[in-house]
This record gives C-alpha cells, sequence and structure tokens, in this order.
C-alpha cells in the first residue's frame, strides 16, 4: 500500500503546540540569548510535541495534520507502509530545481520528528552537503496511536519522575503498543521509500541515536559513504553500561563547567558542579510558576539541568546563577526552567504527555539488552535516567534489533566525529564505533560544551581527517 510522493502539503494546516520561547527549527542552534538558549530541547527531542486528542472509545489519536516540512512547496513527501510499523512518512530536502544525488539524514531519537521542520538548515549540516537532496524518514510512532493505557502508564512514569519518587512499576513497554524502529523494519522502509522515489542512495548521515539506522542503512547500501556524529553507543553494550556511561559524562561536564564559571559568578569553586546541583534541587519542594496550574518538583530541576546540558556553552551562566539563587527564583526563571523540563518530559499543554515518551523509552529499551530491574541510585539529578532503566528492566529485549558487526567490511570508507566533551553522549561510544570500523574509518575529534551538529563539528575539528567533508564523496 502506497502513497504516491507530492511536492507540498496541503496549506493552512494547524501545526502542533510549541513549548519554547521561540520556534526551535534545530535541535542544537546557538542562541544569542541565554533566556532563549535554555529552552532548547535534547537530541531525543524533537522541536514540537506531537498532539492527541482522546476520543469516546479511549483511544488517544495522533493529530494527522501534515507534516511541518511537507507544507514547504519545494519538499517532496510520501508515504510508504512497512509491515509491523505501519505507515511511514518521509520528506526529501531538494538542493535545487533539478534531482540531485540523494543523502540520507537521520537526525536522533528515538521519540524524534524528522519532518518537524522547515527547510534543510535546520538540519545542521555543512556546506559541503548542500550540493545533495537531503532524505528525512519519520518514525513509525508519529503516524500510530496510543491507548488511554498507554497515556496513564506515561503519566505515571512522569509523575514518579518529577516527585523523585519510586519508579512506577506499569511498564510503559507492555502497555504501549507505538512501533519504533528494528534494524528490519527500518531497513525495508528505506527500501520502499528509495524505490517509490526511483533513486539510490549516495550518502548517509547519523547523527546521535540516528547512528543506528543509519549504520542499518549503511549494510543495505554499502556503496553509500557513510558519516556519523556524536553517535550513541553500540549495540553491543549494555544496557546498564549505557545509563550509567551518560551519567558519569552528565557529572563529569557539569563539573567541567562549574570549574570554569564558579570564579566569575562569585560562587564556591571548593565543590564539584554535579554536588551542587544535586544538592541545590534536594531543597526543593514545590515551586509555583503563575503561567501553569501545576507546580514544579524537584525533578522537574533535574530535568531542566539535563536539557541545559545540551547547549551547555551557551546555557552555563543561566544554569549555576539559576542554581545558586533557586530558593527565590524571578517568575521569568521559573516559567524558562518549566519549558526546559516540559522538553526533556515531553510535555505539552495542560500537562499533557506526549507519545514521543513512549517512542524514546521503548526505543532506548529495545536498543539495548542486559537491562537490570534496579531501584535509583538516590540521586534526584539522574532520577530521569534511573527511572527509564527501572522501566527498561521491566521489558528487557533478548537481545538487541541492531546488528552492526559487518560494518568493516563495506567497501566505502567512514567518518566518525567525536565530541570530547559531550554531555548526551560520550566520546566512548564513538570510540566503539571506531573499533568496529577498523583501519578504513576516518576518526576526529573535537571539543563543545554540548551536544552539537556535524556542521559545527566540522568547525571545530583540527586537521579533519574525512575524505568525504573534505571534497571527495566519489
Amino acid at each position: 500500500m502506497v502513497k504516491r510522493p507530492s511536492r507540498k502539503g496541503s496549506r493552512g494546516a494547524k501545526r502542533p503546540g510549541n513549548l519554547s520561547l521561540l520556534v526551535i527549527c534545530c535541535l542544537i542552534v546557538a542562541c544569542a540569548a541565554v533566556a532563549y538558549a535554555v529552552t532548547r530541547p535534547g537530541a531525543n527531542i524533537g522541536p514540537e510535541p506531537q498532539q492527541t486528542q482522546v476520543n469516546s472509545t479511549g483511544t488517544a489519536t495522533v493529530a494527522t495534520d501534515p507534516p511541518v516540512a511537507c507544507t514547504v512547496e519545494t519538499t517532496i513527501c510520501g508515504t510508504v507502509h512497512v509491515t509491523g510499523a505501519g505507515p511511514i512518512s518521509y520528506g526529501v530536502f531538494r538542493a535545487g530545481k533539478t534531482p540531485a544525488d540523494l543523502v540520507l539524514m537521520e537526525v536522533g531519537g528515538p521519540g524524534a520528528n524528522a519532518l518537524a521542520r522547515t527547510d534543510r538548515q535546520t538540519l545542521g549540516l555543512p556546506t559541503q552537503i548542500d550540493k545533495y537532496d537531503v532524505l528525512l524518514i519519520n518514525e513509525p510512532w508519529v503516524s500510530a496511536t496510543a491507548t488511554r493505557e498507554c497515556t496513564r502508564a506515561m503519566t505515571e512514569f512522569t509523575k514518579s519522575v518529577i516527585l523523585a519518587s519510586t519508579p512506577s512499576a506499569k511498564p510503559i513497554g507492555a502497555q504501549c503498543s507505538l512501533p519504533v524502529w528494528t534494524q528490519d523494519r527500518y531497513t525495508t522502509a528505506l527500501k520502499a521509500v528509495l524505490a517509490q522515489l526511483g533513486r539510490p542512495l549516495a550518502g548517509i548521515v547519523g547523527h546521535s541515536y540516528g547512528a543506528l539506522p543509519a549504520a542499518a542503512a549503511a549494510l543495505a547500501f554499502p556503496h553509500a559513504w557513510l558519516i556519523l556524529n556524536a553517535p550513541i553507543a553500540t549495540p553491543d553494550t549494555p544496557g546498564s553500561e549505557v545509563m550509567s556511561q551518560r551519567i558519569k559524562s552528565i557529572n563529569q561536564e557539569l563539573d567541567r563547567s562549574y570549574q570554569s564559571h564558579c570564579a566569575a559568578l562569585g560562587l564556591d569553586c571548593g565543590s564539584a558542579g554535579h554536588e551542587i546541583a544535586e544538592k541545590a534541587i534536594s531543597t526543593i519542594t514545590t515551586v509555583t510558576v503563575p503561567s501553569r496550574a501545576n507546580a514544579l518538583s524537584k525533578g522537574d530541576f533535574a530535568a531542566a539541568i539535563i536539557g541545559s546540558l545540551y547547549g551547555l556553552g551557551e546555557n552555563a551562566t543561566w544554569l549555576w546563577t539559576t542554581i545558586a539563587k533557586i530558593a527565590s527564583l524571578d517568575e521569568v526563571t521559573r516559567a524558562q526552567v518549566a519549558r526546559m523540563a516540559d522538553q526533556i518530559l515531553m510535555r505539552y499543554g495542560d500537562n499533557q504527555i506526549s507519545e514521543r515518551l513512549a517512542a524514546f523509552i521503548k526505543g532506548t529499551c529495545n536498543s539495548y539488552q542486559q537491562w537490570p530491574i534496579q531501584r535509583p541510585s538516590g540521586a534526584v539529578l539522574h532520577t530521569f535516567f534511573d527511572h527509564v532503566t527501572y522501566q527498561c528492566g521491566l521489558a528487557a529485549p533478548a537481545s538487541s534489533p541492531w546488528d552492526v558487526r559487518n560494518l568493516r567490511a563495506r567497501p566505502r570508507n567512514a567518518c566518525v566525529y567525536s565530541n570530547l566533551t559531550d554531555p548526551v553522549t560520550p566520546s566512548i561510544w564513538a570510540h566503539k564505533w571506531v573499533e568496529i570500523f577498523g583501519d578504513d574509518v576516518a576518526a576526529n575529534t573535537y571539543t563543545h560544551q554540548g551536544h552539537t551538529t556535524l556542521s559545527v563539528a566540522l568547525k571545530l575539528t583540527q586537521d579533519n581527517s574525512c575524505a568525504l567533508l573534505n571534497g571527495d564523496t566519489r
């Protein structure tokens, strides 16, 4: 069952609500003012939450408005149907009036809405990619429905996180039937999209979690070139290690940031940054926000701190000033904390939870194995990740649906870019990818305070060894 490609979506469609202080066009974009920078979402959180409505049967249905990308006249859009995943929508941002070589861009996730972008500039690709048409493929959950039981499970999860209480024992994986990617589903979808377009695949770019589907695409199309930036952990990494390494990177970068700013802000430089943050948010009971019906709890502040790390270089002054004054925040700062927490916890409207939360948890849990059922570490700052780990332990897969071991046999070289100070995807994960590729990989490192795009990574990389981004894409 195939819907033919169209040049654009219908005009005048109502777009889902946006939680940010500004329209966020990209996952990581440098903002001039801290008041705006602090509201940026993470790599696994798209710019616009998915709206839902609950009908009389108790089924929450995803809004059917055309994807934002498909309201742009020059974008080519279409839909393919994949068994087990349902309808999969895609879009092609064109380089010019005539078709150009096609590059697949995997923006991250899980729980991302790739087509919630207005143009290719929001993708953070370097100018070397300007000559290509860029293909985006939405995750399966975007076109799926969520039952009332799923909504209740997500609500209970979020409540336990914001209160930093005992994790919810209601398994989202079992309660939510929203489909997520597996390697087989993704490869089937990609092949169907390319067949519908009638075009070959010249190259592949994978950012953050997008490294997993990008690697699957590279195995299915071995003659396409491949670039990974700030990649997620390889699928053979135990789930428990994925979370522990993520938490370790959070602590390290909070410590590094605090030591860089404490003196200038007149703060005590004798303690570690993550300890300062933990002590501050642990004192929170509730904090009211005039524009919101629900007060903020300590878990909201923890989520806001996690959110600030995605653009830590721009957010650091705001972050440490907020933590220092946490007992007497003004209304503007409280509203900023609320919006940042919303983005991480995937809330919208009147404390409603987006389906992308279930997609994020299911996609994370299903991508790795060896998830222990363990209680939280006790640190409020790590509550969100502790509770995700607990959810994964409730429905741990026997094995990962991703298998990238054969990447070494590809005839085309690959490039991997790693941020040595990334608080979201630790550089140790990129090192594992380099080991898988073997001698043919071009490994590059850079330093950036946050989790950033390939375009920024390339500018910060000294002695770039990636021939693909040095003009050679033969």
